[in-house]
């Protein structure tokens, strides 16, 4: 059983294609900044396995929210994505007190979260 201590207020699931997140996976672990150092044939099975845990899991997580998650594809353009996921989190007009929305983005490796996550709070 998945216990939620902070209850989001948004899930936000970017989906970007497989080819593009194990391309990503593989750029991550060719880069010097990468603290292990993979010979090429370790990467391709590695990428893909990354992959398919993450497949894996996000079915699950899918079925635990159901309902609960907006889906955005996450293979258009940058300024698209961050227009979509403004328009998510779109506060409604009202006279109660407001605190900043939990927001969680959820998405493949690759699928460029933190990024995203970093401008919508420069935002907000």
């Amino acid at each position: 059983m998945i216990e939620m201590k902070i209850i989001p207020d948004k899930l936000i699931l970017l989906n970007v294609s497989g080819s593009v997140s194990t391309e990503k996976i593989r750029k991550n672990l060719k880069s010097d900044e990468s603290l292990i150092h993979y010979k090429d044939e370790e990467i391709g099975t590695f990428a893909q396995s990354a992959l398919l845990e993450y497949q894996v899991h996000v079915e699950g997580v899918k079925d635990v929210c159901r309902g609960s998650i907006t889906e955005i594809d996450g293979n258009k353009p940058e300024g698209i994505i961050l227009e979509e996921i403004a328009r998510i989190i779109k506060l409604q007009r009202s006279n109660a007190p407001r605190r900043p929305q939990r927001i969680i983005l959820l998405g493949p490796p690759g699928s460029r979260k933190t990024a995203h996550a970093k401008r919508i709070a420069e935002k907000y």
